[in-house]
């Protein structure tokens, strides 16, 4: 789908996936405008605080730890607009792994994918295997 940006594209999937009260899990530091679009759509944020010894990364056994009953998605950003920490391949499959089992889907926002420095890589959560595709809603752009 073609949109008017990448915020809009995000709003635009909270605002079909979502039923009132459904649960949108954000790592955190996260980008200022996330909890917001999940209010607008009828949904309820869940913030997961991430530290420095993650790296500000959400581990996959936190976020499974997060997921409860109401749990509908959890909103990925890799590279993240406030540490540009870019989660590594392993680090990914682990988290769809944990997408998978625990029943929910992602909205991955991939609007840096390709500022990557320092030998990072990217991995799309989508392409890691048929069942996460099935999962995942990926949000990109282009200017």
């Amino acid at each position: 789908m073609v949109t008017n940006g990448g915020k809009h594209s995000l709003y635009n999937v909270l605002q079909a996936l979502l039923d009132p009260g459904d649960e949108v899990i954000i790592p955190a530091p996260y980008w200022v405008s996330y909890p917001e679009m999940v209010k607008l759509a009828g949904g309820q944020p869940v913030t997961v605080t991430t530290t420095a010894d993650t790296n500000y990364k959400i581990p996959a056994e936190q976020l499974r730890a997060a997921v409860t009953p109401k749990t509908k998605l959890c909103n990925l950003n890799s590279h993240s607009n406030q540490t540009g920490m870019v989660y590594t391949p392993d680090e990914i499959r682990a988290l769809a792994a944990a997408v998978v089992e625990t029943d929910i889907w992602v909205i991955s926002d991939e609007i840096y994918e390709k500022i990557l420095y320092d030998g990072a890589e990217h991995l799309s959560i989508g392409s890691v295997n048929s069942d996460i595709f099935e999962r995942t809603i990926v949000s990109n752009g282009f200017a």
